[in-house]
């Protein structure tokens, strides 16, 4: 039996072009369900999972600039003082 048989039988048939109908638009509803589920919501968490990671980075960047600054302020005003004692 070839493809061509085998798609007028199905044509001709309305019970068997109905289930066939169904059948397809059952394999699409879970194709497009996993894909969702297991590819875009776990894409969607590394995103998630590395914006946090990145967004720490930043916060210590940010952390470590502040402590700098705060230590040259402490520095310069030493030597205010120094210089004012003298």
């Amino acid at each position: 039996m070839n493809f061509k048989t085998t798609l007028s039988r199905i044509l001709k048939d309305p019970l068997l072009l109905g289930s066939t109908l169904v059948g397809a638009l059952l394999l699409v509803t879970v194709y497009i369900t996993l894909y969702q589920n297991l590819v875009v919501q776990a894409r969607q968490q590394l995103v998630d999972f590395h914006y946090g990671l990145n967004m720490k980075v930043a916060a210590s960047r940010v952390d470590s600039y502040i402590d700098q600054q705060r230590q040259q302020l402490a520095s310069l005003a030493a030597q205010q003082s120094n210089h004012r004692q003298l």
